[in-house]
This record gives structure tokens, C-alpha cells and sequence, in this order.
């Protein structure tokens, strides 16, 4: 089976993940923490965050979860890979500022996390003066290797 590629595409501007690692926490309680660390070519790494629920026991566990993504997060990595402060609202399924999920399937030892959908800035929270595109559309698709899931906190 080909390995799919990893990348982050904001409005058809592309950006290569060279590696993704997901570590998770709290797996012992009713809803983990995650964090996924992000390797691009020619920047320091990137982060992404949020919850998943029901805790995940195992790798296997991931195979068909939602994986909920920290907006906050979001918006620092498109910050980053744009050059532009910004915060961007969802759009999906018609709700404005909707939650953004991470679909994950598990291949192999790794976790593929894909989520697509529709955004708009908030301009009112944007520098003053910035220009933003119109509704805009975003894709993540990351295959990640899971380096660890704790049954409590930070090790």
C-alpha cells in the first residue's frame, strides 16, 4: 500500500508535513488531550492540540475517532504557514465558528488524521488593515506516529 502523502492546504497554497508525531494523555480518564507535532521543511515544528472521547487504551483504539481540533491551534499553525495573524471561523454543516474534527484511520503503525472544510476570517480580531481571502477552504491530512498514550498527565 502507498503511503499517503502528509500536508496542510489552505486555499490550494500546499504545505509538505515531512513527520507527525501524536502523543496522547489522560487516556485513563473519559476524555484524552492530544498533541501532534508537525515537521515542514525549512520552519521550526508546529503544533496542533485538542480532545478525543472515548480515551483511547491502545493505537487500535484511534482507528474511526473524531479527534477534536483547538481552534487556537489552528489558527497559530495557518498563522505561520501564511504569514499573517488571523483568526479563522469553521463553517460547517451551515454553523459559523463550528467545531473541526480530525477523522482518524489507523494504517499500519501510524494514524492517518484528515479533516476538510470551510472558513472565514474574523476580520475584527485580524490586524489592522489586513487583507483576507473570501470564504476559504482548508484540507489537513496528516499521517502520524503515535509515540505514546498516558494514562495520566504529562510524564
Amino acid at each position: 500500500m502507498q503511503t499517503p502523502d502528509s500536508f496542510i492546504e489552505i486555499d490550494g497554497q500546499r504545505f509538505e508535513i515531512r513527520s507527525a508525531e501524536l502523543e496522547l494523555y489522560h487516556c485513563s480518564s473519559p476524555c484524552a488531550d492530544w498533541n501532534l507535532t508537525l515537521l515542514i521543511l525549512h520552519r521550526s515544528p508546529l503544533y496542533l492540540g485538542g480532545t478525543v472521547e472515548p480515551c483511547p487504551k491502545e493505537v487500535a483504539d484511534l482507528d474511526g475517532a473524531r479527534l477534536r481540533l483547538e481552534l487556537r491551534d489552528i489558527d497559530s499553525v495557518f498563522q505561520e504557514l501564511l504569514g499573517v495573524v488571523i483568526t479563522h471561523c469553521p463553517l460547517i454543516d451551515g454553523v459559523a465558528c463550528a467545531p473541526v474534527f480530525f477523522e482518524a484511520k489507523q494504517l499500519g503503525e501510524g494514524i492517518l488524521l484528515t479533516a476538510v472544510y470551510r472558513f472565514d476570517w474574523e476580520r475584527a480580531l485580524g490586524e489592522e488593515g489586513a487583507t483576507y481571502f473570501e470564504p476559504s477552504s482548508a484540507r489537513l491530512q496528516i499521517l502520524g506516529r503515535v509515540v505514546a498514550l498516558h494514562a495520566g498527565g504529562l510524564p
